[in-house]
């Protein structure tokens, strides 16, 4: 009962949202944490979201145009331990919370971890522990983004060639910038 049948036809919508992304205003999605580790895992991670790019310097990942709540997941987006090309654009990541804090899970908006080739674009960045973290990173460029009531607003630990420009830091509770 409620199997499928050897020989039946069964009917495929043409297309559906998983509970991973639902589609909230044209172009606009809700979607769950983003954890990528490695290049091969961020690769995969591309491939299985249909992120446009390949990972090259003209041709980055592009994770653009999500609305991420990490209330109980600990982080909104996390990135780590890659070197392939990635861009993280007009995103908004909401209230990461709830996990014990580790190497993995620091109740952050935008968590690069040992990542390497980034860019962090017109991102609204609300309600996190940390609004951005950035630790053994390098060649990152974080500019025109929103850091609005995290306790910290944007955290920069042991890395280089890392640019910030044009970012904007209201109401944290903490420190608005700490490098």
């Amino acid at each position: 009962e409620g199997g499928v049948c050897e020989g039946l036809p069964i009917t495929v919508e043409p297309y559906s949202l998983t509970e991973a992304e639902t589609w909230t205003h044209p172009g606009i999605y809700s979607h769950s944490p983003i954890r990528a580790d490695g290049d091969d895992g961020l690769a995969h991670r591309a491939i299985g979201e249909f992120w446009q790019g390949t990972g090259t310097p003209g041709n980055p990942y592009l994770l653009h145009d999500y609305i991420i709540d990490g209330t109980d997941k600990g982080n909104c987006i996390y990135i780590g331990n890659t070197t392939a090309h990635f861009k993280i654009s007009d995103c908004t990541l909401d209230s990461a919370s709830g996990m014990d804090w580790s190497d993995w899970h620091m109740d952050t908006g935008i968590f690069l971890n040992s990542a390497s080739n980034g860019t962090l674009q017109n991102n609204i960045v609300n309600a996190n522990m940390i609004g951005m973290f950035s630790s053994s990173s390098r060649s990152i460029l974080a500019e025109g983004n929103e850091f609005s009531g995290n306790a910290y607003g944007m955290i920069v630990s042991v890395c280089t060639d890392m640019l910030l420009r044009g970012n904007n830091i209201t109401d944290s509770t903490d420190c608005g910038l700490m490098v």
